[in-house]
């Protein structure tokens, strides 16, 4: 109960890219994506595949991934895929 998680994730494209990233928390969750805050959400709910979808701009080279789940009660859990948008 009442505990924080995070995880990071490096991810290298070859130009400026936009992507969806999909992604479930359980419970409240902060993204960030090379450093600045892209969701802030504090919420209680079980972790489902794509509860959120977070349109996104990579840019050429490395993007960083930062996610911090914030969980209540119980057990704590997230999902998370990313697409890129076909041309």
């Amino acid at each position: 109960d009442y505990c924080i998680g995070y995880a990071w994730t490096e991810i290298e494209v070859a130009h400026d890219t936009d992507a969806w990233l999909g992604i479930g928390s359980d419970d409240g969750m902060k993204l960030w994506l090379n450093g600045e805050i892209v969701v802030d959400q504090w919420v209680q709910r079980t972790s489902r595949l794509d509860d959120d979808v977070v349109p996104l701009r990579l840019k050429k080279g490395k993007n960083q991934f930062l996610i911090k789940i914030q969980n209540m009660k119980g057990l704590w859990s997230f999902t998370a895929r990313l697409r890129v948008r076909g041309s």
